[in-house]
């Protein structure tokens, strides 16, 4: 796990200003939230590997992970994976993790419940399945 993070943390780091410069040309508090989402993330992967990692446990949503969620509403279940915006097909369940759905479920930890704001309303899912990157 900790070789397979410091490739991750460094793909991130130099994939960081291309994506923002692609998707959030210009100043708005998306761009700001984006920007801070990434900054955050880069954070707790160094803190993961400074603190030693522990197995091939995933202790939280990260880019790569398989993500089980349960729509608090309706009951139904989605299997979703987060990915690079530059590499995922969502027709295949995959969501980049700068949209809403990927923005909400990001950092979080199984059994955590995360409101998802999109342009077809707010949703409320509960993170019933994490696996880690693979």
């Amino acid at each position: 796990m900790e070789k397979f993070l410091i490739r991750h943390l460094s793909a991130i780091e130099a994939e960081k200003n291309e994506l923002i410069e692609k998707y959030y040309n210009d100043p708005s508090p998306e761009k700001k939230e984006v920007i801070e989402l990434l900054e955050g993330y880069i954070h707790s992967i160094e803190k993961l590997l400074h603190g030693g990692v522990a197995g091939s446990a995933c202790p939280f949503v990260m880019v790569g992970s398989q993500v089980e969620v349960q729509d608090l509403d309706s009951g139904e279940v989605l299997d979703l994976r987060l990915v690079n915006p530059f590499q995922g097909e969502p027709s295949k369940g995959e969501i980049y993790y700068i949209s809403p759905m990927g923005r909400a479920l990001l950092l979080k930890k199984l059994g955590e419940e995360v409101e998802v704001k999109a342009p077809g309303g707010i949703f409320r899912y509960k993170i019933i399945g994490l696996k880690g990157p693979s």
